[in-house]
């Protein structure tokens, strides 16, 4: 009895000292009382059978290959939008978006030679989100139409799409990937 009499006042003691002050946002809407509360952000997601995993582990690990080029390639292009928009003429654009590749070949060349057909679509689809532009419309203001159209064909053999554009709605298992690693990405709105 003297122990549970101690374990009852130990109790009692604790919660005294341990009040702290909530506050409630409410309406009162005639007799009845609505109470407002903010809740965390959530996902809700199915649960994924054994093989959705394995897809879903594998995007994943392409998207850690593949990302950080897309995002490179999207700062880059970015570091050289001002000289590129207030260039005289379109040559001297070019020379700009010139001056971008040879950047990203001297330092990621070799890297991005090595991806394999997977990472490569989803570099292309990635390149487009973090750009909003295609890999198309990058080559054509690089270089011009014809050579686009060129390296569009020999994409084409290979099963790639230059035009590709990126549509979050459609890519939800990209968008649920990038979420899983890196949270919240948001999509490039230029």
């Amino acid at each position: 009895m003297k122990r549970f009499a101690f374990i009852v006042s130990l109790m009692i003691s604790s919660t005294g000292y341990s009040q702290t002050q909530n506050i409630l946002l409410a309406q009162v809407s005639g007799t009845d009382t609505l109470y407002y509360a903010t809740l965390p952000a959530f996902t809700i997601q199915a649960k994924r059978s054994a093989a959705s995993k394995r897809k879903h582990a594998r995007l994943i690990a392409d998207i850690k290959r593949v990302y950080p080029y897309a995002r490179l390639g999207a700062k880059i292009l970015d570091s050289y939008r001002d000289s590129i928009a207030s260039a005289e003429s379109d040559h001297k654009a070019r020379v700009f978006y010139k001056r971008a590749e040879q950047e990203l070949k001297t330092q990621y060349g070799r890297e991005i030679k090595a991806l394999n057909h997977r990472q490569g679509l989803l570099l292309i689809k990635l390149i487009d989100r973090e750009t909003s532009h295609t890999a198309y419309q990058i080559i054509s203001n690089s270089r011009s139409n014809l050579t686009a159209g060129l390296y569009q064909g020999i994409a084409r053999i290979w099963g790639y799409n230059l035009k590709t554009r990126y549509d979050a709605t459609k890519e939800y298992e990209i968008e649920s990937a990038l979420y899983d690693l890196y949270g919240s990405v948001p999509i490039a709105l230029n």
